[in-house]
């Protein structure tokens, strides 16, 4: 029987809301009661918003109001301990419900028109600082705008189901719906963070609705990323699937990045990027195609070089959209800063002991030589040593198998796992977690269990254990911060899943308490082999690559050619080079060799009920609510 993909107890469309009127100042505190949090209320609930009073939200509502523009705090706003974001999301939300500040409410005078020209938002404001700036500016920041307007406008229609099941729940909707988790706590800047998280590195984006001071984990934004006290960015190359523009060189303002010069290697169509060098002249934009039909430019990484010619690698699971850095579950990891060796130094210094710059420089060889040569000439000569994680890297390629064993995709993890003692045992699981999966065969045996499985079986060479799918059902995704838009970022198909039924014994739910994540849905994607009793990791994958064999690849009969069709990303952590240990834990707080697992083992099966989300749910979600 098909799924049912029309929530049918979505709420109706609502009327707007305005506060009662106030016709005294001392009965004002009573007919709206000021919100008990204040200046740090996050939420994004009109009627929360209308019923209590939040006095800094509502003085920098009356200055962006009068000065019809929504896109920015006003100049010189004094945010006090506010969040910029969140009053941002606030005040469109009360101006699309036709808000009207109380009158007793003190609103600074708007802005004369001579100030005003000083409150362009950053993005429209630069388009328009050179040639062709107006055709940008209106193109650009409209967009930027309109685009915000109808997110957030789905949002609200979701939002007051969600409100209504977390009501149900008795739970406190001035609260994150997460529980408060241990951190490692007076850690004040990037740096700070970044010396915590090693040895392993890895951090999680933020997510809007999970306030900092609840978090438990590591975690950053775009914009951390680039933080001062990394280094002086000199120089950057991002590489990346999806860039929305607007949002692009917005956080590359807020980011203090302007006129720094920036390659950026893309792969979706942007004839908006494509025309950007025309306004930023320090933007080298490249877009790259598979030559394979269903095959993408899918690697999501950043390089950084520093004034001191040091670099940084970020490799990351999100695109440079900001729905990506928004809501969503995303993994980072961060090298250690590689030093410039000393001029002279000979080609084999400076290697990591996983042959990490190796391998990155072999991948930039698959792009247009004006897109690479320049940051290959950089990684020759920097000191990776420091470096102990493996590049496992796929590049749109049919290869023969070689001397040296095969280069990219699955047959490189088969190469690095085989070269390593872990203590597995056959039966130990395979536990898979991505936000999207292509057509893998009529049964399992067709490549997951046979082709895929033996290559991270390692020495065991066959996986006798479990292969455990973490993907979110139907409500997992409804029940998500953003409800069903939630499931924008989970594009499988059910249509692909018809050819694969059998896969649903694989599937479990989305369930992350530990990293307080269960309400992001994941874009995030993971590879790990787990002992039986689910407390020891024997090796651990973060990457861009989803589950399928363009990403990672397919072998022709004879088993000695490779045909790839994506670009993909990712770094795999092995004990031994990270711990001098056979095994990371997943059970002890105290473990130098604690991994930081951000979803909760034992992994949870789906129960009888349960569906998975298909992309098409979203679709006749949205169309039937545009009827």
């Amino acid at each position: 029987m098909e799924p049912n993909w029309v929530n049918p107890d979505a709420p109706a469309k609502r009327q707007r809301l305005n506060p009662p009127t106030v016709t005294s100042p001392n009965s004002r505190n009573t007919i709206r009661g000021e919100c008990r949090y204040g200046s740090k209320c996050y939420r994004r609930n009109e009627a929360h918003l209308v019923q209590f009073r939040h006095d800094l939200l509502e003085k920098a509502y009356g200055l962006m109001k009068a000065a019809g523009d929504f896109t920015r705090l006003p100049q010189h706003f004094n945010l006090e301990d506010g969040d910029e974001n969140a009053i941002l999301d606030q005040a469109i939300i009360l101006r699309d419900a036709g808000f009207e500040t109380p009158s007793k409410t003190n609103v600074p005078e708007a802005p004369s028109s001579s100030s005003h020209s000083n409150n362009v938002p950053p993005v429209a404001k630069t388009f328009g600082s050179s040639g062709g700036g107006d055709r940008w500016k209106g193109s650009i920041g409209n967009l930027s705008d309109e685009r915000r307007r109808k997110y957030l406008e789905q949002k609200e229609k979701i939002q007051s189901a969600v409100v209504k099941t977390r009501e149900s729940r008795n739970e406190d909707l001035n609260q994150p719906a997460i529980k408060p988790l241990d951190s490692k706590r007076n850690v004040r800047n990037m740096a700070q963070k970044w010396e915590s998280s090693c040895p392993f590195n890895v951090f999680l984006t933020k997510v809007r609705d999970i306030p900092v001071e609840v978090e438990g984990v590591l975690s950053a934004s775009f914009v951390d990323l680039f933080d001062p006290s990394l280094g002086e960015v000199k120089a950057l190359c991002h590489i990346n699937f999806m860039v929305e523009a607007n949002w692009f060189f917005d956080q590359t303002i807020r980011a203090g990045l302007e006129g720094k010069p920036t390659w950026l290697i893309y792969g979706e169509e942007s004839e908006q990027l494509k025309e950007a060098p025309k306004a930023f002249p320090w933007l080298k934009p490249f877009g790259v195609k598979s030559p394979f039909p269903f095959g993408h430019h899918h690697t999501k990484m950043s390089i950084v070089q520093y004034t001191d010619s040091s670099v940084r690698f970020m490799i990351y699971t999100a695109n440079l959209v900001e729905s990506d850095w928004d809501n969503r579950t995303q993994g980072i990891w961060i090298s250690p800063k590689c030093p410039k060796l000393p001029s002279g130094s000979s080609p084999s210094v400076g290697e990591s002991p996983t042959k990490f710059r190796t391998d990155i420089l072999q991948y930039l060889s698959t792009y247009p030589v004006k897109a690479s040569a320049a940051w290959k000439d950089v990684i020759k000569s920097i000191d990776c040593t420091d470096i102990k994680v493996f590049l496992i890297g796929s590049v749109p390629i049919t290869a023969q198998s070689s001397f040296d064993g095969f280069q990219f995709g699955i047959k490189k993890m088969e190469k690095i796992l085989r070269s390593y003692e872990m203590e597995t045992e056959p039966n130990w699981p395979l536990i898979v977690q991505c936000s999207s999966i292509g057509t893998l065969g009529t049964s399992p045996d067709n490549w997951l269990t046979s082709e895929f499985g033996s290559a991270l079986a390692g020495k065991d060479k066959r996986i006798l254990g479990p292969i455990n799918l973490v993907y979110p059902t139907e409500q997992n995704v409804k029940g998500s911060f953003d409800g069903i838009l939630g499931g924008g970022c989970l594009p499988y198909s059910a249509l692909t899943h018809m050819k694969q039924k059998w896969l649903r014994s694989h599937f479990c739910q989305w369930k992350a308490d530990c990293s307080g994540r269960s309400r992001a849905p994941p874009h995030i994607k993971s590879y790990s082999r787990c002992s039986p009793d689910q407390t020891k990791l024997a090796w651990f994958l973060l990457t861009s690559a989803n589950l399928s064999k363009a990403a990672w690849g397919k072998l022709n009969k004879n088993g000695d050619r490779l045909s790839i069709m994506s670009w993909e990303a990712g770094v795999l952590f092995i004990p031994e080079l990270l711990c001098s240990s056979k095994y990371f834990t997943v059970a002890s707080n105290d473990a130098n060799n604690r991994f930081p697992l951000y979803f909760d083992i034992p992994v949870t099966r789906y129960e009888k009920k349960d569906v998975p989300w298909y992309f098409e749910m979203l679709k006749l979600a949205m169309s039937a609510d545009s009827d």
